[in-house]
């Protein structure tokens, strides 16, 4: 399968449009399908989307740049005040044990109900911190949005400035990355094309279909960054290239327990296996409307990334379905 035909596979496979970019020595990318069911407007690897949870790989190499400084400490205790024995790292590789605020009563419809809903990390490590615990700190890896939720507000409280400032200052503009933002404040975003979600996702929409561009999610740690395939692929390919963090502390962020499917669960980025051997690293993400994968070699030679403007659980199927198909030839 080649790029083009990735593409043209995710929008036969209902998706209303798609964008895949594979970053060898150079950037190849194709662009299949609509970007504005409304409007008609062709899909172009211009377009920017929400890359959801794939936020949590730029949060975590940022925790780690601030730890090589010495101005935070992965493994200090009580950064989580209502539980002194969750640490830093805890948060970063998904054993605090916390519950994701996301299952939480209603959550769901209360952000459909209300979708200029605004991020707020201590409300929702507050709302995780009153439903029941999956395991003791350190005891387990579950994924939990409320990590990256807390984790957020630990790298603000250290660095005295907010979360989406210190991305900029300290990872995207040193890249390059002028088309990567955090989606903060109900700013419209330049060049995002509109999003659906299908009802089989845990986003609950009324039609089978539906357009929830204008709907920001409250993300913040967890997913609040908005990005272009171009610039998905060259972050991941400076980050495992070895140009942002020191050896040391990639072979840290890219190292970890094993979960139930056998993935790596490193800090903020996954090392999955590969049907034919290996392992791929990268991290994927979903919000309301868009759905991303990012898969690379651990030294960042290769990068592939996908993503389409739909939401669901068919959605993110498929798109890992047509992932493999074009990853293992490449990888």
């Amino acid at each position: 399968m080649d790029i083009a035909g990735a593409a043209a596979a995710l929008v036969d496979g209902g998706c209303p449009g798609a964008v895949v970019a594979v970053r060898t020595e150079t950037l190849d990318a194709a662009a299949v399908g609509t970007a504005d069911i409304a409007s008609s407007e062709p899909m172009t690897v211009e377009h920017r989307f929400r890359i959801g949870s794939t936020t949590k790989t730029y949060v975590a190499t940022l925790a780690l740049l601030l730890a090589g400084e010495g101005a935070l400490d992965l493994d200090e205790r009580g950064v989580v005040p209502a539980d002194p024995r969750i640490t830093l790292r805890h948060l970063l590789s998904h054993r605090s044990g916390l519950a994701d605020y996301m299952d939480g009563e209603g959550i769901a419809a209360a952000r459909l109900a209300d979708p200029l809903r605004r991020a707020h990390p201590r409300r929702d490590v507050a709302e995780a911190m009153a439903m029941p615990r999956v395991f003791e700190p350190g005891e387990g890896v579950a994924y939990s949005n409320t990590n990256y939720q807390a984790a957020g507000a630990v790298i603000e409280d250290v660095a005295g400035e907010p979360l989406h400032e210190l991305v900029r200052s300290r990872l995207l503009e040193p890249l390059g990355l002028a088309r990567t933002t955090f989606a903060l404040e109900g700013r419209t975003e330049d060049g995002l094309c509109s999003g659906y979600a299908f009802t089989d996702g845990w986003y609950p929409v009324p039609d089978d279909l539906h357009e929830v561009t204008a709907h920001l999610d409250g993300a913040h740690g967890d997913g609040a960054i908005v990005s272009d395939a171009a610039d998905v692929t060259a972050f991941f390919a400076a980050l495992l290239g070895g140009r942002i963090l020191p050896p040391a502390a990639l072979e840290e962020m890219t190292s970890g327990p094993e979960s139930e499917r056998g993935s790596t669960v490193g800090l903020g980025i996954v090392g999955a296996p590969r049907p034919n051997g290996g392992r791929w690293w990268g991290h994927g993400g979903d919000m309301p409307g868009h759905t991303l994968m990012v898969r690379a070699s651990r030294d960042g030679s290769v990068v592939v990334t996908a993503l389409v403007n739909a939401q669901g659980t068919a959605v993110a199927e498929l798109l890992s379905r047509v992932a493999d198909e074009l990853c293992e030839p490449i990888l």
